[in-house]
């Protein structure tokens, strides 16, 4: 696809330039040559797009990447169009022309590499849940280290000395076998609410927290849809400014988040959770839930601010809806976010200087 054709055709022009005015030197023809400039080349645009053969989840990936692609299509073939009538008419000299190319490249770049962080974030989350997955989960059996509804059978161990040590691990690593029948059903439609305020910029371990906080919100979103569940995204700063429809299947996810990634709609500014959580609970009140699949509300975000929590303990106490938190920080935020949290059925901290898959425990009470 052109996106695709256009990145490849950009770094191996300066592959091969390179190459030219390395001819002389004998030791780079020896290490270098076209072939082998085109293969790097595609491995490495095959990268930016989100689709390197290291990239867990790659077919899961490719979905969105396509979308992405034909969103770029769209923008990509309106500016080549726009710069071809502006150099036919005589308004556009060859300089703006190397200029807005240049541009153009920079924010498929952009794109690129956004998409790759998203997806990686979103599959890294998706494929680590069902890795820890018991295969006896259908009869109502997990792995986790939820001492209330541990498995006794697993209390064996604590029985001898020499086993001890062996639980203790088992707890660490959260593969202790216990009882989720209880926990089954607990959460239906998801909506997710998504902080892109100008803090969101700074870096993570998987690209900007940005791309983290989306990638969270991708992973959830498709753990909804894979459980027959709908989602809905919205996207907050100061104000509650972008809401996707109810999504309910993998297309539509790919749709809507290429929308949102390949640009033209995420904001900056301030942070307002009230803004945004009127919002969820307005949609809450407008819909009819059955009572074996209770809703649930999720805020992502990096930032401080106040809470209303009235109008929320009383939808929870209503509805049955559960409310979880995400800070995505690179310090500890819970101790001081305590409006948030005091009306959470959990609250977690996703540390930006880890990788996220060091991290999957944040997700366990979102499996169905």
């Amino acid at each position: 696809n052109l996106p695709f054709a256009y990145s490849l055709a950009s770094r191996l022009q300066y592959k091969l330039c390179n190459l030219i005015n390395n001819l002389e030197t004998k030791e780079e023809k020896k290490q270098e040559s076209p072939g082998l400039a085109a293969t790097i080349a595609v491995d490495e645009t095959m990268q930016d797009f989100g689709l390197s053969e290291d990239v867990s989840g790659q077919c899961q990936q490719e979905g969105l990447a396509a979308a992405i692609c034909d969103k770029g299509d769209e923008q990509l073939e309106g500016e080549l169009e726009m710069l071809a009538h502006g150099l036919q008419a005589g308004k556009m000299s060859i300089g703006d022309l190397s200029r807005k190319v240049k541009e153009i490249s920079a924010n498929l770049s952009r794109v690129q590499k956004t998409l790759k962080n998203v997806s990686a974030v979103a599959e890294c989350i998706v494929q680590g849940l069902m890795k820890i997955k018991s295969e006896y989960s259908e009869e109502g059996f997990d792995y986790g280290r939820d001492l209330r509804h541990i498995d006794k059978r697993e209390l064996v161990y604590l029985a001898d000395e020499k086993y001890k040590q062996m639980f203790l691990l088992k707890y660490a690593k959260g593969e202790l076998l216990q009882e989720t029948s209880e926990d089954k059903k607990a959460l239906g439609d998801m909506i997710i609410s998504v902080d892109t305020s100008g803090s969101t910029s700074a870096s993570s371990k998987n690209g900007s927290v940005l791309d983290l906080e989306l990638g969270i919100a991708l992973a959830i979103c498709k753990i909804a849809v894979k459980h027959k569940c709908k989602a809905k995204v919205l996207l907050f700063e100061e104000k509650q400014y972008y809401e996707t429809d109810w999504l309910n299947s993998n297309r539509q996810l790919n749709e809507i988040f290429a929308k949102i990634l390949s640009g033209g709609i995420i904001q900056s500014g301030g942070t307002s959770f009230n803004s945004t959580m009127n919002r969820q609970c307005d949609i809450l009140e407008a819909r009819e839930y059955p009572a074996k699949r209770k809703p649930g509300m999720i805020l992502v975000t990096d930032g401080y601010d106040r809470l209303k929590t009235d109008r929320i303990a009383a939808l929870k106490k209503r509805l049955g809806v559960k409310f979880y938190s995400y800070f995505v920080s690179n310090s500890n935020p819970l101790k001081y976010a305590t409006d948030v949290t005091s009306v959470s059925d959990s609250a977690f901290w996703i540390d930006t200087k880890k990788d996220i898959a060091n991290q999957l425990d944040a997700f366990e009470q979102l499996k169905y």
